[in-house]
């Protein structure tokens, strides 16, 4: 899974396995960094800088 999300759009290999294991384990992905997944699609995005 992070390699087709690399190939949808530019990302690092870091970030590719973050969001995959995420979507894979049906996890919430809590980052400060909301910019560079917000593109990817079903993935549950949490940004605990926002609260």
């Amino acid at each position: 899974m992070a390699i087709k999300l690399r190939q949808q759009k530019s990302m690092s290999v870091c970030d590719a396995l973050i969001a995959a294991t995420s979507l894979e384990e049906g996890l919430r992905l809590v980052t400060a960094n909301v910019r560079d997944f917000k593109h990817i699609n079903n993935l549950d995005l949490f940004n605990p800088i926002d609260l």
